[in-house]
């Protein structure tokens, strides 16, 4: 998702958003179960510790004006050719992942909140 998204993504509930879509999209059991923003995928955020833990990712927390943390993620050099080398492994999926990363970004600018909306409402 992260590499779908030029290599950057701003929240981990965009993360768990995108991911959702994805799962529901492509039938990958990512078992979602309810959450106050939306659903949510203890997967999708081990997966994220794993991407950290190996250096594939980087995660940056920021402080917002309601006091909480944003993190943002990006991909390391070696997080990049991993990514690539999924994209070839698996066409059909990051086809999918790169069309909801699109539509999001272009539909609602990635807002959060609207995501978290729509996940619910889904």
């Amino acid at each position: 998702m992260v590499y779908a998204s030029n290599g950057i993504v701003e929240g981990r509930t965009t993360l768990q958003k995108w991911g959702g879509s994805s799962s529901a999209k492509t039938k990958l059991e990512l078992d979602y179960e309810p959450y106050f923003y939306g659903p949510y995928s203890r997967a999708i955020s081990r997966a994220t510790d794993e991407l950290i833990a190996s250096d594939f990712l980087i995660e940056r927390g920021r402080a917002t004006h309601h006091r909480k943390v944003m993190y943002t993620y990006t991909l390391t050099n070696d997080g990049e050719m991993f990514a690539k080398d999924l994209k070839k492994q698996y066409p059909e999926l990051y086809k999918v992942i790169k069309n909801i990363v699109e539509i999001s970004t272009r539909t609602v600018g990635n807002n959060i909140n609207i995501l978290s909306w729509a996940a619910k409402v889904y």
